[in-house]
Formats: structure tokens, sequence, C-alpha cells
């Protein structure tokens, strides 16, 4: 009884311990001058060592927490082309997307989006273009 009690004060310690090394950003992505309506952003560190942090986009709004830093930042827009039900389960739907942004956006090795991440709240807005 005491290891679990011991193991569990550790893991919350852990994990408080974590979160306050991370900050919360906020911002918009735009696509073309356009609110990217459904993605995901990624926050990379520039070196390549330590953590890295996703979230997701709706309406052209992200909010998450992501370690301090020097970033890369990655952008995956997609769009909904349809929808389906799920073989064998007419009652489960499933809906198709495709990615409406640059594959140059989407990895830290051909992204040229950055960012720094400062240990206060902080807001990073990101322009993307089609072209």
């Amino acid at each position: 009884m005491r290891k679990v009690i011991a193991l569990s004060l550790f893991c919350l310690l852990f994990t408080a311990c974590s979160r306050s090394n991370k900050t919360e950003v906020t911002g918009h992505v735009l696509l073309d001058e356009k609110p990217v309506t459904y993605g995901v952003i990624s926050f990379w560190p520039s070196d390549g060592v330590g953590p890295s942090a996703q979230g997701l986009i709706q309406d052209g709004k992200y909010r998450l927490e992501v370690p301090p830093g020097e970033k890369k930042v990655g952008v995956e827009a997609v769009e909904k082309t349809g929808e389906h039900a799920l073989p064998g389960s007419e009652s489960i739907k499933v809906t198709s997307h495709k990615a409406v942004s640059p594959e140059s956006y989407h990895s830290p090795d051909q992204t040229t989006l950055t960012c720094t991440i400062s240990p206060e709240a902080k807001v990073h807005d990101f322009r993307l273009s089609s072209r």
C-alpha cells in the first residue's frame, strides 16, 4: 500500500512539475487571408531536442500549452470532402478530409514558420499562403 501511495505522489508531483514548464499559447491561423476552418498546429523544438506540442485549429483559432524556447511551427489545414457510413454500421458516420495547406508547412524539416515561446502566456498568429 505504501508503494502505491508513494508512486501516486511521485506521479502527481511529476505531472505538476511538467505542467509548470509549459506556456499557454493562443492565436489565429489564416490560409490565403481566410481562417483555417479545421486543422492541426504543431510546435517543434528548433534544435530537434525536447518535446513537441500539437493542438487543434478550429474556426481559425488555437489554444494549447507549449514548452518555452525557439520553435518551428507546422500547420496542416484540412477541409471536409465527404461523409459516409462505416462499413457494417449505418449509424456510425465517417468524415473524409483532405489537406489544403501546402506540404511545406507539414513537417519540421520543411516549414519556414518559426516563433519564440517565452515563459509568459503569448499570442502567436500565423499567415500561410497556398502559393
